[in-house]
């Protein structure tokens, strides 16, 4: 795909990728695939933890604080092309457009249901087609041209990548000189310190189908995108404000409830249960931090990257 043009006209819907058998992408779209295609509206739309910036919060205004908060890292204004990876629903593309309305934007999702649930909602909603695409793809290798956009945008969607490294490579390479990544995700706060500390990390990543290779720290995390070329890097630890808060709202009998009409009772309450356990007892334990991470690619300076 070439870089996006200010004139082009984007296509609502574009192909399906087919997955490999046993790759990351598979299983992924396989896990997130179920309820996909439901048209309850659930919790909002929003499949993120959130952001509880003050008590009381519910489930909707905290995952709308957690977008505008992703926005503001940004710095979006009306000239922004970006590139939302893991959209979900595309609910937070919805609140970016109407608080920002940058120029275009662009997401990219691993599980076909969700282009087919954000392409609706976005039709819905009468976004014009040049404002707004979502398509089936993976981050980690992206079909965009080098340098087509200002921003790349991850909520929540890294720690699924094979690997969240790869990722990073390719974020660079798309990104125009002197662009934004924001991304909020998760590493661990500290190394596994007994036999079951490690099991606890290993089952928690393998039941959300994390790959072993994006569990580190924050030095890791912060090298690994120097690696890739950013600077300018910073990482925000905002557990305390996400994970606890998150937990217990979804341990609710109304959201329980809502969960099962959308995904089912197994892999909707029993199997959402069992990983919303092992991401708390995780922070609990000093082990799992969730990050808000934000770098950029060096800008052009008389030629040459500075």
């Amino acid at each position: 795909m070439q870089a996006l043009g200010r004139t082009q006209v984007l296509p609502r819907r574009g192909g399906r990728e087919h997955w490999p058998d046993g790759s990351q992408e598979r299983q992924v779209e396989r896990f997130y695939s179920t309820g996909g295609d439901s048209y309850h509206d659930v919790r909002g739309g929003f499949l993120s933890f959130g952001l509880r910036t003050r008590v009381g919060m519910t489930y909707e205004e905290a995952t709308l604080e957690e977008a505008y908060y992703m926005g503001k890292l940004a710095e979006f204004t009306r000239q922004s092309i970006v590139l939302d990876v893991g959209f979900g629903n595309g609910t937070q593309d919805i609140v970016w457009l109407e608080r920002w309305a940058p120029d275009r934007i662009v997401g990219i999702d691993v599980t076909y249901a969700h282009v087919r649930r954000a392409q609706e909602r976005a039709a819905r909603m009468g976004v014009p087609e040049t404002k707004m695409m979502f398509q089936h793809g993976s981050a980690t290798a992206l079909s965009f041209s080098e340098a087509s956009f200002t921003h790349v945008i991850g909520l929540e969607s890294p720690p699924h990548f094979d690997t969240r490294e790869r990722f990073f490579h390719e974020a660079y390479r798309v990104l125009k000189p002197g662009g934004r990544i924001v991304l909020a995700d998760y590493s661990l706060e500290r190394d596994p310190a007994t036999f079951f500390e490690r099991m606890l990390v290993r089952q928690g990543a393998r039941l959300w189908h994390v790959p072993e290779k994006n569990i580190y720290g924050r030095d890791g995390y912060i090298r690994r995108l120097r690696n890739a070329g950013f600077y300018k890097i910073h990482v925000e630890r905002r557990g305390a404000d996400v994970i606890p808060g998150y937990v217990a709202d979804h341990r609710q009998s109304e959201a329980l409830w809502q969960t099962m009409k959308v995904r089912g009772f197994w892999q909707g309450v029993v199997g959402g249960s069992i990983i919303d356990t092992a991401v708390l007892k995780l922070y609990e334990r000093g082990l799992l931090e969730y990050i808000f991470v934000t770098a950029e690619k060096p800008p052009i300076k008389d030629g040459e990257a500075v």
